[in-house]
């Protein structure tokens, strides 16, 4: 980017950058520590509670708002990611890879 250049994320009307869809979808408080404890293998409802120390009422709002953003999926008692969870995870992953620099 040269000086004096904007960085346009409305790249078209009523349509955001992609990437800033992405970080929309997780700008709530514990969706990513929600993301990465199912992504490191915590996925039944009550592990999360224990491992996170959220209240109930919170957790269950976050994974529906992961269900619903299609990042997380409910299989019978344990949640799992789906696709576009565990790209998300995978970049996560390199912060974690990161922060051993």
């Amino acid at each position: 980017m040269s000086t004096g250049e904007t960085l346009e994320f409305n790249t078209h009307p009523g349509r955001k950058d992609p990437v800033i869809r992405v970080l929309d979808d997780f700008q709530a408080k514990w969706s990513l520590h929600i993301l990465w404890a199912i992504h490191r293998g915590v996925c039944r409802f009550n592990d999360l509670l224990r491992v996170l120390v959220i209240s109930p009422t919170l957790l269950r709002d976050r994974l529906r708002d992961l269900e619903m953003a299609g990042y997380v999926e409910h299989q019978g008692r344990t949640y799992g990611l789906t696709r576009k969870g565990v790209t998300v995870a995978r970049v996560l992953a390199h912060l974690e890879a990161a922060s051993e620099l």
